[in-house]
């Protein structure tokens, strides 16, 4: 993993001792393999000075060098910068190694593949947020990650990873353009894995997103949600753009009937209301006319959940139905005077539904819908309720799901806890959100908070499985960035804390 070049010095020349064992020993001097043994304990050993020393001795001594020595004592010099932490001189040795003492294709890839994984978006957040590296440090990869890409797509032109990696970095940055070309030219290669043809799709959306064009990025959602490319299911550290273009279809535009809810109610109401009276009468519904108080406009999005659920059942709404649904216009029945309170009563003829608040208004729509028995001929159930909880914050907790919202709506729950946050999937802190999934986020906390319910983010990602340095202010302003951003659109934010020590 990259992010192991930061942990210790150890660990830094651990991971290069491949490079020396791998060696051809026939092509180096007897003189000089006796010097390259010492140098490669020392630097085992963490003892860099004295490993530099050896190195000039070196170079002082055997100055006609073959090049395969000379590539031996590049690697050493190339360890030595990292173990001391001289990433500049590091950066500056893996291109002259490639430049002028590489003549194989395959080493040259190699080497390149060192700088990318030094530079790259996983090693760049580790760097700045964990292990608290001076600024100079992120520049500098930031300056050469992109650069590293294009040599390897250059040394791999069939390779359609490294241009989705640069696609990838560019919408980072949110450079439109440069997104464009990038995609252009991976729409070009032969040969595409499916993980890699989704990617390029969604990188259409992406830039569709970027350029504020909310239509095209639907149209290209779409695209790739009925594009029929099948990936893996989406894990810990493994995205799937097929479902997080289908997630952002559900929340611009979504659909209250996906769970099929409520299904075989009986007609009874759940959760059990505080004051119920059923009758054992079923009216049949064929079609309804609604009628709206003045604190509830026909846009308002309780009536759109009811429109859709009585259409989706074969019920009609339109004027001069013969029965009347009535909503917070009608004072002859008075709602409990307590939070979330509602009163509903069904007769032959109409229905009414009065709140004492804006979720007691949602809780006696809902209860009218599920008074529903439709596993015939819908028909709806005489009965009167008042009904009102008494556990005021009601939710549960799932790790990321685009239906959550009408399990908790038919459920009357009013608090959704998602652990992954606005990643969705492939919750990975070193990834930057993407505009897909800052899209998603606006959406879902808007369409949420229209029902008045909470939906709340885990910053999963910041808080539990790579545990961050909490008291430092890098930590501080990368979340409270993504959280007020959570905040303007109505959402919430809650970090989990579950299974892990946290430094301080």
């Amino acid at each position: 993993m990259c992010r192991l070049y930061f942990a210790t010095a150890f660990l830094f020349c651990f991971l290069f001792t491949p490079l020396f064992t791998h060696l051809n020993a026939t092509e180096i001097s007897y003189d000089l393999r006796s010097h390259v043994s010492e140098i490669d304990r020392k630097i085992k050993s963490n003892n860099f000075d004295e490993a530099e020393k050896l190195i000039k001795n070196v170079f002082s001594q055997f100055k006609n060098l073959n090049p395969t020595e000379k590539l031996t004592m590049d690697k050493h010099l190339l360890a030595l910068a990292k173990g001391k932490g001289l990433w500049q001189e590091y950066v500056k040795l893996t291109k002259q190694v490639c430049n002028n003492h590489l003549t194989d294709h395959a080493s040259k890839i190699k080497f390149m593949k060192e700088l990318e994984d030094f530079a790259n978006l996983g090693s760049q957040y580790y760097c700045w947020i964990k292990e608290l590296q001076p600024e100079e440090m992120i520049r500098l990869m930031e300056r050469e990650y992109p650069i590293a890409l294009a040599e390897l797509i250059k040394l791999e032109p069939q390779n359609g990873y490294w241009r989705v990696a640069l696609a990838k970095w560019f919408i980072s940055r949110n450079n439109v353009d440069a997104t464009i070309a990038v995609l252009k030219d991976l729409a070009q290669l032969e040969k595409l894995s499916p993980m890699q043809r989704a990617e390029m799709m969604s990188g259409r959306i992406q830039v569709a997103l970027m350029k504020n064009d909310m239509p095209l990025a639907i149209k290209y959602a779409k695209e790739l949600v009925d594009s029929g490319i099948s990936l893996p299911p989406p894990t810990r550290h493994r995205s799937n753009p097929v479902r997080e273009a289908r997630f952002f279809i559900n929340m611009v535009e979504p659909d209250f009937n996906a769970l099929d809810m409520p299904v075989y109610t009986g007609g009874n109401i759940f959760p059990v209301p505080q004051k119920v009276d059923y009758s054992n009468a079923f009216i049949p519904l064929t079609s309804v006319s609604i009628v709206l108080g003045s604190d509830i406009k026909d846009s308002d999005i309780r009536v759109r959940l009811l429109k859709s659920k009585l259409e989706y059942f074969g019920v009609k709404v339109e004027e001069g139905a013969p029965f009347k649904i009535t909503i917070n216009a009608d004072n002859t029945l008075k709602a409990p005077e307590k939070p979330q309170g509602y009163a509903l009563k069904v007769t032959r003829t109409d229905a009414i539904i009065n709140g004492f608040d804006s979720q007691g208004t949602l809780w006696g729509i809902v209860s009218f819908i599920q008074l529903i028995d439709r596993t015939a001929n819908p028909k709806i159930r005489m009965a009167k309720v008042e009904d009102y909880p008494i556990t005021l914050l009601r939710g549960f907790y799932h790790a990321a799901w685009d239906h959550s919202l009408e399990l908790s709506i038919f459920s009357k729950m009013n608090i959704i806890c998602s652990q992954n946050g606005p990643q969705i999937y492939n919750h990975n802190p070193a990834n930057p959100i993407t505009p897909l999934q800052w899209a998603i986020t606006k959406a879902q906390s808007q369409l949420y908070s229209e029902f008045g319910l909470r939906h709340y983010y885990g910053l999963f990602s910041w808080t539990m499985f790579y545990p961050v340095p909490l008291s430092s202010e890098r930590t501080f302003d990368l979340q409270l960035d993504i959280c007020m951003k959570i905040a303007e659109d109505g959402g919430h934010v809650y970090y989990p804390y579950d299974d892990m020590r946290f430094p301080v």
